[in-house]
């Protein structure tokens, strides 16, 4: 590597030594790279991989410096002083000037590509072990948002990347990724949007497959949709297979835990942990499903009140009664599980189901530690609290949406009726 811009020279200048010096080829100039070069790295193991960081960005080569292809996806265009290699994680580290440090994360798949390998089918790479890093607040200024400067922090999750050769312009189709553990079970599934053919990246957050939050809406199950967050996984192997299309790769990667937690967290508080959420996940459940029939229900008699606003339904007193008393009576069961909507200022709702149950999940499960005799008595409160709200949710639906339910069986009601 050489520069002379101290001289007002702006080419570009790189060479390779053959034979111990016999011969030297100048193998990089101004049509490969705009500007003088002021660092190199070539990597040990795929020789064909080069990088080269210029005055105006930083180039890679797959094919030994034959072609150089300038670096877009994110690096600035800036000095790249110095170039270096993390061998562990197979990451790039750039050094600039007057823009910070940056990494480009796990090189294997350019090491692929340079090595020649035929990427005419789905190729799904080597992943790197993935750690359950945990994240605390840093020391001094609480909000660095106007005074202080940080780099952002690797996204959570084990990183996975494949090469799909060929996607059509209009693909609606997904990438399919099943994690299994040792015993194999299937316990996620993932879907990735595929726009263009190329390498696909995408992150597995180390979760399992979890329940649904109990929400005040009749929910619509999608095709091809990932499962939701469930109980972190506890570090060990697991298997990860990618179906693209029909064709299938398998891979394994390995979670560890935050290896700065071993001092107070050990593998029975991760077992634990994990125990925990599956208890939650287990009162969760039959409230969603109370939950999902009462948003039913609402939706019912909505439409009912819309057509007793027209005759001669408008004039059938006995069937505006009953319906207005069983809103009312639903009504009264969707406050006490979510509280007031659409309020205005302060105000505090401690009574409500779901509040209570997020100020307590944050206690249950914001420690990696096992549950203690106060997380437990905190959780059976809670357990108590939402078969409540299912007792409530069913009683109304046993008993004042039954009757409305048997009333219109006796007294049917025609939605075609014509409108003046």
């Amino acid at each position: 590597m050489a520069n002379d811009y101290r001289r007002n020279n702006w080419s570009a200048y790189l060479y390779k030594v053959e034979d111990f010096g016999k011969k030297v080829i100048r193998v990089v100039d101004d049509s490969d790279i705009f500007g003088p070069v002021l660092s190199v790295w070539q990597d040990p193991v795929e020789p064909n991989l080069v990088f080269v960081g210029g005055e105006y960005g930083l180039f890679a080569s797959v094919d030994g410096g034959e072609n150089f292809t300038k670096w877009t996806k994110e690096v600035p265009t800036v000095q790249v002083m110095d170039i270096a290699f993390q061998s562990r994680e197979k990451d790039l580290v750039l050094g600039t000037f007057g823009r910070g440090a940056w990494v480009i994360d796990d090189i294997e798949p350019l090491r692929v590509l340079a090595s020649g390998q035929s990427l005419a089918v789905p190729t799904f790479f080597e992943p790197q072990q993935a750690y359950q890093w945990e994240r605390r607040q840093s020391p001094g200024v609480r909000f660095a948002g106007m005074s202080t400067f940080r780099g952002d922090n690797r996204r959570f999750g084990a990183r996975f990347a494949a090469y799909l050769p060929e996607v059509d312009k209009d693909n609606k189709k997904k990438l399919r990724v099943d994690y299994q553990n040792d015993a194999g079970d299937t316990i996620y599934t993932q879907f990735i949007k595929v726009k263009e053919a190329g390498l696909q990246n995408w992150r597995w957050a180390m979760w399992e497959k979890g329940t649904y939050y109990p929400e005040f809406k009749v929910r619509k199950e999608k095709e091809e949709q990932s499962d939701r967050r469930g109980a972190p996984v506890v570090p060990g192997t697991y298997r990860v297979t990618m179906n693209w299309d029909g064709y299938v790769a398998t891979r394994d990667v390995v979670v560890n835990h935050d290896i700065r937690m071993d001092r107070w967290v050990d593998a029975e508080d991760l077992v634990a942990r994990r125990e925990a959420f599956k208890k939650i996940e287990g009162i969760e459940v039959p409230l969603d499903e109370a939950v999902q029939e009462l948003a039913q229900a609402s939706e019912n008699i909505e439409r009912l009140q819309a057509l007793l606003k027209r005759e001669p339904y408008a004039s059938d007193s006995a069937l505006v009664d009953t319906v207005k008393s069983t809103a009312k009576a639903l009504e009264q069961v969707r406050l006490s599980i979510f509280g007031k909507k659409e309020t205005k200022g302060y105000f505090e709702q401690p009574e409500v189901w779901s509040n209570q149950w997020g100020g307590s999940l944050w206690q249950l499960l914001s420690s990696s530690r096992a549950w203690g005799s106060n997380e437990q008595v905190l959780f059976d409160q809670l357990a108590q609290r939402t078969q409540e709200a299912v007792d409530a949710t069913n009683a109304f639906l046993d008993g004042k949406y039954q009757a409305l339910l048997d009333y219109l069986a006796e007294h049917p009601v025609n939605v075609m009726v014509p409108i003046d």
